[in-house]
């Protein structure tokens, strides 16, 4: 039984270091990408250049401040393994609001729901729904495609693209590497659920988040509505 501990303590401490890692990559990307803009508006240049350097640092800032905000919400996460502040919370209404905000991007959402509800903090499962959406927003080819129905036990959200699919020998590896998605397994894990990459039956990328549903509530068996 302590071999066994032992074995879970090294585990999670590696994969900390990793996190921490990749973490630091993710911060000194964009970091540079400003450090390098400021020197060269700092110079002469055209008003057409000066614009466009102003907007790629103004991109890598909103960049920078969404990552410092997912880093964030995982240290709170942190703070309890009891989630603190969970409520019952409308599934389909978070989905709504997020993908609002990325239409009024210029994404090309279509949304299809089920009312669904499940318990949890809101600040982290919107955290989650709004990461799987902007890591869709990035790999789509067009279209991005969000899913949330129920089995009677499990909430489903389904977050599609037309991007390239992962492949399957990456599957789990892209929860690791990648600082965004490793933040949303953390959550739903601390939700109590799971999230996978896999495939759509059409062929599109998609993740899939599976989540408990709230205590006492019932799933609606009226077909999915397009919003």
């Amino acid at each position: 039984a302590i071999n066994e501990l032992l074995d879970r303590l090294r585990r999670s401490d590696a994969e900390r270091a990793s996190f921490v890692s990749d973490a630091g990559h993710e911060l000194r990307s964009p970091l540079s990408t400003v450090s390098v803009s400021l020197e060269l508006l700092s110079g002469e240049l055209t008003p057409q250049r000066r614009a466009i350097v102003a907007e790629r640092a103004s991109g890598q800032l909103t960049r920078l401040s969404t990552l410092v905000d997912d880093l964030l919400a995982l240290a709170k996460s942190d703070e309890s393994a009891e989630l603190v502040g969970a409520t019952d919370l409308d599934l389909d209404d978070l989905v709504l609001g997020e993908a609002a905000l990325a239409r009024a991007r210029g994404g090309q959402v279509t949304v299809r729901l089920e009312p669904v509800r499940v318990t949890g903090v809101e600040a982290q499962v919107t955290r989650v729904v709004r990461n799987l959406v902007e890591n869709a927003m990035r790999h789509a080819a067009g279209e991005i495609r969000i899913e949330v129905s129920g089995d009677g036990e499990s909430a489903l959200l389904a977050v599609d693209n037309d991007g390239p699919v992962v492949s399957e020998s990456d599957r789990e590896r892209i929860f690791e590497r990648f600082v965004r998605l490793a933040i949303v397994r953390e959550l739903v894990r601390r939700h109590g659920g799971n999230v996978t990459a896999t495939e759509a039956p059409d062929g599109w990328c998609r993740f899939l988040v599976t989540l408990p549903v709230a205590e006492g509530s019932s799933v609606d068996d009226s077909p999915m509505v397009p919003v």
